[in-house]
């Protein structure tokens, strides 16, 4: 068949690319773009609908005032637990032939993530996740304050593809203007990782922690060992149009080249997690 076809973009968190024409992106947060399989003549409209007709346009990403062949999603949070369809309408290539693949590129948002207590995880459960990272506790383990911290494992990309996610909201009173946490990487730094901040359907903030460069002291989590870096505090401001809620969301940037194989991505162990 003649004609355009569409492809889902996903910067997956191992920085691997996802080309498909039928894809699930799950994230609330993470960017994504939408490529075509040839440039397409400007202006070229392309958006994203959701089943009760909210619609949120992407803005080309790639091309020029003549041709476009990318549109990025705008960096806002998409609504919890929701379902978007492509809309193509009107979009042709330079021929004439009109998109091919559009029906299949439907894509569906993660359901609302846990409510975290300020309390330093204390209430959680032992031997539990909580926002898909590993409630940490036990003798020996390396808590930062109290009984409990949270722990989001590290990984290596050239032997899985898919990171511990960590994904959790936080309540946001008046006057509060920054998301604070006392966090020590695990195994290496945390420099191919940052942080979203946001509330649904609003604009996000992008942090990362510092570049760990103090020296590493041994430990054990889960009877292995790992080495950890100094306690440190984080502190993300928050956006200026948050809400009573705000999503903290942990991403791994996408790793991108020909040379030596991705580095493996350091873990981190986080505490005292508050609005303030």
């Amino acid at each position: 068949m003649i004609g355009i076809e569409l492809v889902l973009l996903a910067r997956i968190a191992s920085g691997r690319q996802i080309w498909s024409s039928c894809a699930n992106v799950s994230r609330l947060i993470g960017a994504f773009s939408v490529a075509a399989s040839e440039p397409l003549p400007a202006p070229a409209d392309l958006a994203l609908r959701s089943a009760d007709g909210e619609t949120i346009e992407l803005p080309v990403s790639g091309g020029s005032d003549r041709f476009a062949f990318a549109f990025l999603k705008p960096p806002s949070v998409l609504r919890y637990a929701t379902q978007y369809q492509l809309i193509t309408s009107g979009i042709t290539d330079f021929a004439g032939n009109p998109v091919v693949t559009s029906a299949g590129l439907v894509l569906t948002t993660l359901p609302r993530p846990p409510l975290a207590a300020e309390d330093g995880f204390e209430s959680l459960e032992v031997g539990t996740t909580f926002g898909g990272a590993k409630v940490l506790s036990g003798s020996g383990e390396p808590t930062i304050a109290g009984a409990k911290s949270l722990y989001v494992a590290f990984y290596n990309p050239v032997n899985t593809m898919t990171p511990v996610p960590l994904a959790l909201r936080l309540q946001v009173g008046a006057g509060d203007t920054v998301v604070r946490f006392s966090y020590r990487t695990v195994n290496g730094n945390d420099t191919s990782v940052g942080y979203y901040l946001g509330s649904e359907g609003r604009t996000i903030n992008t942090r990362s922690t510092e570049v760990e460069q103090a020296a590493l002291t041994p430990g054990t989590i889960a009877g292995s060992q790992v080495m950890l870096g100094p306690v440190r505090t984080a502190s993300f401001p928050l956006p200026p149009d948050v809400t009573d809620e705000v999503i903290l969301e942990r991403t791994v940037f996408p790793w991108y080249g020909c040379g030596p194989p991705p580095p493996i991505v350091g873990g981190i162990i986080i505490d005292d997690l508050r609005v303030e």
